[in-house]
């Protein structure tokens, strides 16, 4: 389903976002 698939691409984010936050 559709929040199926923005749950995906939020989770996928995650690290991307928290990776910017530390640097």
């Amino acid at each position: 389903e559709l929040k199926e698939e923005k749950y995906a691409a939020r989770r996928a984010l995650v690290p991307v976002l928290q990776a910017e936050e530390d640097e």
